[in-house]
């Protein structure tokens, strides 16, 4: 088995993993190198004169990251609210089983240990684990 980059720009675009079952034919009009099996190799990276480069790390800002927090918040806040709707409902209705009961005061729990997290951390934020984890 063989790994092939195919490269535009100097740029890797797309990895090929190919089987060795037939003849290998590059795609038209592209440039494509053969990855050694001692090297590691990816989308992104740049390659010149046999040599792959990683790419970067992108660094984010406070900002950034606080707004990627925030998102997270709101999303897992969403979840609950998916979850436990009806649940809340059934309560509110005074249907509600004990055991839909028990499982809406614990994800209620989780919601509040949710809302508690100060995204201005970010980040360095111990997520909770949701109660279906």
């Amino acid at each position: 088995m063989s790994n092939y980059a195919i490269v535009e720009n100097g740029v890797v675009i797309n990895i090929i993993e190919w089987d060795g079952a037939e003849e290998f034919e590059s795609p038209s009009g592209q440039d494509v190198v053969i990855i050694p099996d001692d090297v590691i190799a990816g989308i992104g990276y740049t390659y010149s004169v046999g040599d792959f480069i990683a790419p970067a790390e992108i660094v984010q800002s406070k900002t950034e990251l606080i707004a990627i927090a925030n998102q997270n918040k709101s999303v897992l806040l969403q979840q609950v609210n998916n979850v436990t709707a009806i649940w809340q409902t059934q309560l509110a209705l005074g249907i509600i089983t004990d055991t839909d009961k028990s499982t809406l005061t614990t994800w209620m729990k989780y919601a509040q240990v949710v809302s508690a997290i100060d995204t201005s951390t970010a980040p360095n934020i111990a997520w909770p684990n949701s109660p279906v984890e």
